[in-house]
């Protein structure tokens, strides 16, 4: 998604899967970065204790779409 909004000291768990190439997944400004191989789950919580934007990025190169996978998730107060 382009967007996700979760209010401040939400626990999320994100599944990230990948069909057909590596991925990675970040978000950017806290630890979350893993790796997403093709036919698993991979699977991550995390808690959002400051309100802002946090921007997350696919870290492997994917192929053509690779700098079209990003987005932004909105802590909010």
């Amino acid at each position: 998604p382009a967007e996700i909004s979760v209010p401040v000291g939400a626990s999320v768990t994100f599944y990230v899967t990948s069909m057909d190439v590596q991925h990675g997944f970040k978000i950017q400004d806290t630890n979350v970065n893993f790796q997403v191989v093709p036919g698993q789950v991979s699977k991550l919580t995390t808690k959002f204790k400051e309100p802002g934007r946090y921007n997350f990025i696919c870290t492997e190169y994917c192929g053509a779409a690779h700098a079209a996978m990003y987005g932004t998730i909105i802590v909010e107060p």
